[in-house]
């Protein structure tokens, strides 16, 4: 299969097809010549690859034969290829094929490949095309105006198409998504019933009837809405439609830990379309759920390679990176999603916990600020950054859970996250020896919850002025994990602050080492090194941070506080700004 373009939502009946085939019986011949009659036949059937190859070959010998060419373009459109279908019925129009004949196979050519201004223009809506012709027309349109986010034309459009079929399924699933889009959810609901009950055996109702289930968190009501979808024989619905149907019921199973499910239905949608981003996506939050967070990451680069802004591969490589402590990268990620919108409560609470994971508390309680709105769980965690900030403190006293954003819809709440919570607090109130005993007590059931078991028992330590046994837990910890860069990351802050800043070192050598993407411990060898007066080499780890990660505001901060120790104000200044 060639490549598969998306966005398109409706479909059309296979009685367009069967009138078209009426209409063209007897054109061309059987046989090895090829045969637009037989053609039709295999495109009824849904054999479009067969229809495919008569069309072809009637072509060979009469390319002047309009009725080939609209064969033509609708297998090729019902092959997934879209961009061929509209040239195909381009020339069909050439070679005097009446309009009614190519109009509704143009149209949806042209929604599938996004081109809404266009398709406007193409299938005027006054038109004195037959009823049956004109609902398809009025449909199409009312979906080209619900890609260009015109609500009211969409609406008028859809609903003059239900004057001509009042029980027109398209036209109502038309309506359920505007009623849904303005958050009346029962006429949304209403209209999906109306459409089923007119049309049972509509995918395209079956998917919508589906997607109102996930929104409302029913997601095993959604998987048998989207399997009763894929089931049907053959569906007069676009290859794209039936691509994100699949993606769908993938994303639904995902939610619900159903990951066998999930990835049997992300392999066929690599088949489908090896090149396309979603199953990449996909695949990768089922690594992350199954904490396979540096394959999930192998996932996401492909996804970020094809479409680099694509918001959320973006938020998921920042949660992955976060899990993994890699604050840094995290931060560019999640304020690459912030600037796309603004309005993103789980990038925002993920990325001040960045801030405050990687010491920045005063800017992780500014980025919290605007998600806080009455939720008692971003209260407490506002209430936290804000006592940490007043103390001067920078490493983190609260864990993920302690209203933490789940960067993927329906992923289960840690257990844990409660107690861990509970050892934060007590170390923010200076009561380290009930921290130590709490963290103490939390079984190491995975290895996400052992390193954040050894992070928290260090900082507990340290806070209670017990260097010695902080080294100790972090050096056991990475004896067990001696490839861990993270690991020995945490080692190195652990001998800097029990004074010890030459094994210091050589432990975030060793960390940047097992992990080039650990800007962290790039970022800790820099203040080492200005702290030794070696600003030479400090200016070159931040600018080497830099040039990995252009956004990072610590190394940018660090370069104008050695441009103002040096007494290069200006310097300076264009740092800070």
């Amino acid at each position: 299969m060639r490549m598969i373009t998306f966005g398109s939502r409706t479909a059309r009946r296979s009685a367009i097809l069967l009138c078209a085939g009426l209409l063209l019986a007897g054109c061309g011949l059987f046989g090895g010549r090829g045969s637009v009659a037989a053609g039709v036949k295999y495109q009824a059937a849904g054999q479009y690859r067969a229809a495919y190859i008569e069309a072809k070959k009637v072509l060979q010998r009469d390319s002047t034969n309009g009725d080939a060419w609209l064969l033509l373009g609708q297998a090729s459109l019902m092959l997934g290829n879209p961009k061929d279908a509209l040239t195909d019925l381009q020339n069909a129009e050439a070679n005097r094929v009446p309009e009614a004949r190519w109009v509704v196979p143009m149209g949806r050519a042209l929604l599938v490949t996004r081109q809404f201004e266009k398709l406007l223009k193409t299938l005027p809506a006054d038109k004195a095309f037959a009823p049956e012709i004109r609902t398809e027309v009025l449909v199409l349109r009312g979906d080209a105006y619900l890609g260009l986010r015109q609500v009211d034309r969409a609406r008028q459009s859809y609903t003059a198409a239900l004057a001509l079929n009042a029980k027109d399924p398209r036209a109502l699933v038309g309506l359920a998504k505007l009623a849904e889009g303005a958050g009346n959810e029962a006429a949304a609901g209403r209209y999906v019933q109306q459409a089923l009950a007119a049309a049972p055996e509509s995918p395209q109702a079956w998917v919508a009837k589906g997607d109102l289930a996930t929104r409302a968190g029913g997601y095993a009501e959604a998987e048998s809405a989207y399997q009763k979808a894929l089931d049907f024989k053959y569906p007069d619905w676009l290859p794209q439609e039936r691509f994100f149907a699949q993606g769908r019921l993938a994303d639904v199973q995902i939610r619900q830990n159903e990951f066998g499910k999930a990835l049997a239905n992300i392999e066929t949608l690599e088949k489908m379309a090896s090149d396309m981003p979603f199953p990449h996506y996909l695949h990768a939050v089922v690594l992350y759920k199954q904490g396979h967070l540096d394959d999930a990451i192998s996932q996401l680069q492909q996804v970020l390679k094809v479409s680099p802004d694509n918001p959320p591969a973006q938020l998921l490589m920042g949660a992955v990176n976060y899990a993994q402590g890699n604050y840094g990268q995290a931060e560019m990620y999640l304020s690459n999603v912030l600037g796309v919108d603004a309005k993103d409560v789980s990038a925002r609470k993920l990325l001040a916990l960045a801030f405050y994971r990687a010491g920045n508390s005063q800017q992780a309680l500014n980025t919290l600020r605007p998600a806080v709105a009455g939720n008692p769980s971003d209260a407490e965690l506002l209430a936290v950054l804000q006592q940490a900030v007043a103390e001067g403190a920078g490493m983190p006293t609260a864990s993920p859970g302690a209203g933490e954003p789940v960067a993927v819809a329906g992923s289960a709440a840690n257990p844990l996250d409660a107690q861990f919570a509970r050892a934060g607090q007590a170390i923010v109130s200076g009561n380290e020896p009930e921290a130590i005993q709490l963290l103490k007590d939390i079984p190491a059931s995975n290895a996400s919850t052992a390193m954040q078991q050894n992070e928290m028992l260090v900082m507990a330590y340290l806070r209670g002025n017990h260097p010695a046994e902080a080294v100790k837990t972090a050096a056991d910890y990475v004896a067990k994990h001696p490839k861990d860069s993270a690991a020995h990351l945490f080692y190195g802050n652990a001998l800097v602050a029990a004074g010890q800043r030459n094994k210091g070192r050589m432990e975030y050598i060793e960390a940047y080492k097992l992990d080039s993407k650990n800007l962290a411990a790039l970022l800790s060898l820099g203040g080492l090194d200005s702290i030794d007066g070696h600003y030479q080499d400090a200016v070159g780890r931040y600018e080497t941070v830099l040039g990995k990660d252009p956004r990072n505001a610590a190394a940018m901060t660090a370069l104008g506080q050695l441009a103002a120790r040096q007494g290069d104000k200006a310097q300076a200044i264009k740092w800070f700004k």
